[in-house]
């Protein structure tokens, strides 16, 4: 019994996902793309669960989920116009999205026959110590770049944000003299 319910959480996670990733790629509404994708990277995060991936999976809902789809989904509501938008991709190429489909179900089917399956592991361990000491020891250096590059992008965004807005303060007030 144990075992029936789950596979039936695993196949309803796997729903879940290829549920949400059609949604994202056949929806013509930017909104309902945005929520199907918060489904599909929630089903990857179930998923990554299933691959005793804990830390993985925490983290895919923090910054995915928690970060980066919410984000999406205020600066589309909140931009004047954008957020009642029903038609957002009006060019729906099939010929070529089939030829693309066709592709990569050869490539899944490929994977899929040469991945030996259904070996879960018998005791479930947690991930974070193993990857908390790597990342001090073995991957310090690659860890610090990561680091040195996100704070230049940080400040790379603020530069872009600050000439943006002395730009459009020096179009209002050259509007202003103008009339």
């Amino acid at each position: 019994m144990e075992a029936l319910i789950k596979d039936g959480l695993f196949y309803f996670t796997v729903a879940v996902t290829l549920g949400g990733a059609s949604v994202v790629a056949f929806s013509r509404s930017i909104i309902y793309a945005a929520v199907g994708l918060i489904f599909a990277l929630m089903g990857v995060a179930g998923l990554y669960v299933y691959l005793s991936a804990d830390f993985i999976a925490v983290a895919q809902v923090m910054i995915y989920v928690g970060g980066v789809v919410i984000l999406i989904l205020f600066a589309l509501l909140l931009t004047q116009g954008l957020g009642t938008l029903e038609l957002s991709n009006p060019q729906f190429n099939t010929p070529a999205a089939f030829v693309v489909a066709v592709f990569l179900a050869g490539i899944l089917l490929f994977t899929l026959l040469g991945t030996p399956l259904f070996q879960n592991p018998s005791v479930y361990s947690a991930t974070t110590k193993k990857i908390g000491n790597l990342l001090l020891s073995r991957y310090v250096l690659p860890f610090e770049i990561i680091s040195v590059l996100i704070v230049v992008i940080i400040m790379g965004a603020a530069v872009m944000v600050r000439k943006e807005l002395l730009v459009s303060s020096r179009e209002e007030s050259e509007d202003k003299s103008n009339d």
